[in-house]
């Protein structure tokens, strides 16, 4: 996660981080259909003629748009699932769709415990099914904490700025008064004139 996101509240650090992860999927999955259109002649084209994506165009034509939803939770997978959406000219809507799905888990999964806490409760799943269990108890319970402390830092925050700001008016009000702090009416007193009355 970016360091400039460490201290912002989670709902920012999602929106943020499903923004970069959204662009980041699109942009791979356009460059994967100029590919196809003849457009790149690079190593961007060697690239996708690789074991890596004819695996992932297998997994795409055999099981189809949970594949894209998917990728978003593994680490290396992702950018190829991408890739070959375009390659193989897949609906840009449909895409899109799955996509947007995947990108919402990913961020979520990243603004709070991280990928790779995931991705090993993933392995400890395929080990023991009472382990994952624990497992996801712990992050849930890791989840709640960090959005808890999260929430309560930014009351904080906003609390300290509230009350810098009541005590910059004060001071704001007692300059006006006459830059004197008890409060009274200190302007000069009326002047007397010959006539018995006050100017």
């Amino acid at each position: 996660m970016p360091s400039w996101l460490d201290d912002s509240p989670v709902g920012i650090t999602f929106a943020a981080l499903f923004c970069i992860v959204f662009l980041r999927a699109q942009g791979t999955y356009w460059i994967g259909r100029a590919v196809t259109a003849g457009l790149l002649h690079t190593r961007v084209a060697a690239w996708m003629t690789s074991p890596r994506m004819t695996r992932a165009i297998e997994a795409l034509n055999r099981w189809g748009l949970p594949v894209v939803t998917v990728s978003f939770l593994t680490i290396g997978f992702q950018t190829v699932v991408n890739a070959a959406a375009g390659l193989i000219r897949m609906s840009w809507l449909r895409y899109t769709l799955a996509m947007l799905v995947g990108c919402a888990a990913w961020a979520a999964i990243y603004a709070t415990v991280g990928i790779a806490a995931f991705e090993a409760s993933l392995a400890l799943a395929a080990r023991s099914p009472w382990a994952l269990v624990a497992v996801l108890a712990v992050l849930l319970g890791v989840v709640v904490a960090v959005v808890l402390m999260r929430a309560r830092s930014h009351g904080r925050k906003q609390s300290r700025e509230q009350s810098a700001d009541i005590e910059t008016d004060i001071d704001s009000d007692t300059a006006a008064v006459g830059g004197h702090g008890d409060g009274r009416d200190h302007r000069d007193p009326p002047t007397r004139l010959h006539g018995g009355g006050f100017a």
